[in-house]
């Protein structure tokens, strides 16, 4: 019998799919060993892709053929044994053959090399087949192909950051490994952009992590009678990304309640701040109890990331403009060249109309005379063929007009006086008006408000109150002073 002793190679063959793997160690036992596992399956398939399909697939009635590495010997062997699963006859062939229960009419056996056909495969033949040979006058060695064990993956414990870590996955595992194949969230992996493979796939390589790689990473590995898998989670943390702010509600007039909501997409969650002026405030939200003028202006949210020590800032603007009479001008830049830009009011794109002009290549939007539909927010987008950005949105604060105006106009009144105040303002439907003095509501309503024989007790600040009742806005006057004055008597000196 041809054995080779050290550092041999035991060639097989499996269903007509030859093996070869490399022995080192002298079998001091009486006997020469040959390991395999057969599995056939009736319209199930374990692991797809992981063990060849064909390997899967052995339908019932078939026949599997092992065929052994052995040269026909000139004497025959003093025994030869085939067992299933450790402990189940085949066949065992000395003088005379002995064949196990079920193997009857179902075997075929070259006693002159051991190979052995199997016919009519059923579920029943799933598992491990052993060949034991004993020459005569021989050194016996042991040859096996063991199953693969359960690999493992040396998943990385330092912090992996997105665009600055790369990380090496090396998957390991014992017996002879003709095939391993990596799977990120159930799908395979293949070499190219950020991913490499090396030592016949034992190792992945990602360089740069993406908060892509977020997620599990399965090794599966294989050969002709097993396969098993490991499992390694990667968490990528990356960010903060530029911050989004949202104004609710978008279109707040002076004297509403604002809301302004920062949001940015990180790993972990980003941390919020906000600047306005001089003053900080920490955490997502900046509210404004009741909008004034001195609440106009520039705010800055700030988001952190304490484990990618990154940090991006958004602006929020909120400008008072007078409507149907002011005009307003944005200008966008950027650095590159052949630079294109392209505004956006909201989600929808601005173009040129009577009231809209855009100047410098597109780079300046000038609204005239703004209207309440005015408000934003707007957006710069600038592009070139190689990249493009989008700047932080403007929202525009718009004060509808509203005049009051005295009749007749003067300095003082004296007691007894008629007067006329009347309030104008454009709004659609027609506003209601409410009239104040000194910040007092009075009875009196409608646009026009008549004091008739007026009194010294009557003067103060009067201001109107344009109230929509269908966009449930309004807007109050300056105010305007009256001063009563007592009647003058003049005295007959004679």
């Amino acid at each position: 019998m041809n054995c080779i002793l050290r550092s041999a190679t035991l060639v097989f063959f499996t269903w007509g799919k030859k093996y070869v793997g490399p022995y080192d160690q002298i079998c001091p036992l009486q006997s020469c060993r040959l390991l395999n596992v057969i599995y056939v399956l009736a319209g199930l398939c374990y692991g797809a892709g992981v063990i060849p399909v064909d390997f899967l697939l052995k339908p019932h009635g078939v026949s599997v053929t092992f065929t052994t590495s052995v040269k026909p010997s000139a004497e025959p062997f003093l025994a030869l044994t085939w067992s299933f699963n450790g402990t189940i006859n085949v066949i065992t062939s000395t003088s005379v053959d002995i064949v196990g229960t079920g193997y009857e009419n179902r075997i075929t056996l070259d006693k002159s090399t051991g190979s052995l056909v199997l016919r009519d495969l059923t579920e029943r033949d799933n598992g491990e087949y052993e060949l034991i040979i004993i020459p005569r006058g021989a050194e016996q060695i042991q040859g096996t192909v063991p199953k693969v064990s359960r690999p493992t993956i040396a998943c990385p414990t330092e912090n992996l950051i997105e665009g600055k870590t790369s990380v090496n996955l090396s998957c390991n595992a014992d017996g002879f490994v003709p095939t391993r194949a990596w799977m990120k969230d159930g799908k395979p992996l293949v070499s190219g952009d950020r991913y490499s493979f090396y030592d016949g796939n034992r190792v992945l390589s990602i360089s740069p992590v993406d908060r892509k790689d977020t997620g599990e990473f399965l090794c599966n590995v294989s050969n002709d009678i097993s396969f098993e898998t490991a499992k390694c989670r990667l968490d990528v943390h990356y960010g903060p990304d530029t911050p989004i702010i949202v104004q609710t509600p978008i279109g707040a007039e002076l004297e509403e309640s604002v809301t302004l909501s920062c949001f940015a997409d990180s790993l972990p969650k980003a941390t919020f701040s906000w600047r306005f002026r001089y003053m900080e405030k920490p955490g997502p939200l900046y509210y404004i109890k009741e909008m004034e003028e001195k609440h106009l202006g520039k705010y800055i949210c700030t988001a952190r990331n304490a484990i990618t020590g990154l940090e991006a800032s958004a602006i929020h603007c909120s400008y008072k403009i007078n409507s149907d009479q002011d005009s307003v001008s944005l200008s966008c830049s950027s650095s590159g060249s052949s630079l294109s830009f392209l505004w956006l009011n909201g989600s929808s794109e601005v173009t040129a109309s009577d009231r809209v002009q855009f100047t410098d290549g597109n780079s300046t939007l000038t609204v005239i005379n703004v209207t309440r539909y005015d408000q934003g927010p707007f957006r710069c987008r600038v592009s070139n063929p190689v990249s493009d950005g989008t700047s932080d949105p403007v929202n525009l604060s718009i004060s509808y007009n509203i005049t009051l105006t005295l009749s007749p106009s003067q300095q003082h009144y004296e007691v007894g006086s008629n007067i006329s105040l009347i309030c104008s303002a454009v709004s659609t439907p027609a506003a209601l008006f409410y009239w104040f003095l000194n910040g007092d509501l009075l009875s009196d309503t409608g646009p026009e408000l008549r004091l008739i024989n007026i009194q010294m007790s009557q003067s103060g600040n009067y201001s109107c109150q344009a109230f929509n009742n269908k966009t449930l806005r309004h807007e109050t006057s300056q105010p305007s002073a009256v001063t009563v004055l007592g009647k003058v008597l003049w005295c007959d000196s004679s």
